[in-house]
């Protein structure tokens, strides 16, 4: 149900105090975690996200996208069912992004997230002092982390009061990405992943065993020309929708916002991907092939189907190296259609799957990240018809 005629203060976009006393009143916590999160809805004012153990995956769907905030009872089930070995997430109101800044070297991979932030900075001003999380050790010099800001009341106001939300960039560099309401959420304490557990720093550079932050009302806003950053080509703005009733931690959401994506994304591809429309040739094939054995292996299936849509995107797409393939829709449309009958056709199926979800939210983010790569010059597409054959270059 599209919403109308509502203003920011009028829609779940935003926690009140009605909110978060219900959810105080409710919840008893009997972890640590729980402790956490209870802290996070009713001190810190966002929404937490149970997170796998272990994991930065969520618990659940429809944590994020197009979809005003859970109200109070969701929260209070969700934060119920964690135990000591969950992670939490945080989800932005509308009136809070985050930047998560990568600087790290990990098997050989590094992240020069704190070098791109400081020719940033350059041109757009230094980001002020703020609350941040980390799995890594704080570092000044590296500044890797997740650092929290709000915005300015006007721009929230100004597309919520015409029933649309923007989606803000979703990376400002290769390693400089987004956090915002409709798009990502971010780990937090205590949550452990790859052996490390997240902290808070205070904006003054502190830290200290199990401290967490207090209200964001108190952020920093966000200096204008780093939210000029994130309007900057923006990718449009979409209706907010309402979750469906009666849906409970363990259930799916079934959003129309995952077709209407998948749609976008679609279109995203006729538009800049050359033969996207028409049949796959030789090698496009053999790759299709590949993927689909890997359903037949014991592997996920989820992932089999996340990495197979990834890299026959990029392979219809092209990069300097290598010529774009034809058929990268009928690539997409194999790939998903098997993932939907294996699922369907578990002999014990879980009723919390919606493996049609799935599959539109998995392509449509996948082309968001593939348009963002572009735009940021971190791939440069080579369409079919620019190239050359090469000595011992891929058919």
């Amino acid at each position: 149900m599209k919403l109308r005629d509502t203003g920011l203060l009028n829609t779940r976009l935003s926690i009140d105090t009605d909110w978060q006393a219900a959810i105080r009143d409710a919840v008893t916590p009997t972890n640590a975690v729980q402790a956490a999160a209870l802290h996070y809805a009713v001190v810190t004012g966002v929404v937490p996200i149970g997170l796998k153990p272990g994991t930065k995956q969520p618990m659940r769907t429809g944590t994020s996208g197009y979809l005003v905030l859970p109200e109070a009872d969701v929260v209070i089930e969700e934060i119920r069912l964690l135990t000591e070995h969950h992670n939490i997430g945080l989800r932005p109101t509308a009136g809070v992004v985050a930047i998560d800044i990568d600087t790290y070297n990990k098997n050989g991979h590094t992240k020069n997230g704190h070098q791109q932030l400081t020719q940033i900075e350059a041109i757009r001003g230094a980001l002020p002092p703020t609350w941040s999380s980390s799995r890594r050790t704080y570092n000044p010099d590296s500044r890797s982390g997740i650092y929290y800001y709000k915005l300015p009341d006007r721009i929230t106001h100004w597309y919520t009061r015409r029933d649309r939300y923007p989606k803000f960039v979703s990376k400002v560099t290769s390693n400089i990405e987004i956090v915002q309401m409709t798009h990502r959420s971010a780990a937090v304490p205590p949550s452990v992943a790859d052996g490390l557990t997240y902290t808070w720093t205070r904006p003054d550079g502190t830290t200290e065993p199990g401290l967490l932050p207090p209200s964001f009302a108190g952020l920093p806003e966000l200096p204008g020309p780093w939210i000029k950053r994130l309007v900057e080509n923006l990718k449009g703005t979409a209706s907010i929708r309402s979750l469906n009733a009666g849906r409970r931690p363990g259930e799916h959401y079934t959003t129309p916002t995952n077709d209407e994506d998948a749609e976008r994304a679609e279109q995203w591809c006729a538009d800049h991907i050359d033969g996207w429309n028409d049949a796959p040739d030789a090698y496009m094939q053999s790759r299709i092939d590949n993927v689909l054995a890997g359903f037949a292996t014991g592997d996920s299936r989820y992932d089999t189907m996340r990495d197979g849509i990834w890299h026959l995107l990029h392979l219809a797409i092209g990069n300097t190296q290598y010529p774009g393939h034809p058929g990268g829709n009928d690539a997409v449309d194999q790939i998903t259609d098997t993932y939907i009958d294996a699922i369907n056709n578990d002999p014990s199926p879980n009723p919390s799957r919606n493996p049609h979800g799935d599959a539109a939210r998995i392509f449509s983010n996948a082309v968001d990240k593939i348009s963002d790569r572009i735009e940021t010059g971190d791939l440069i597409p080579l369409p079919q018809t620019d190239f050359r054959f090469k000595p011992g270059g891929r058919p």
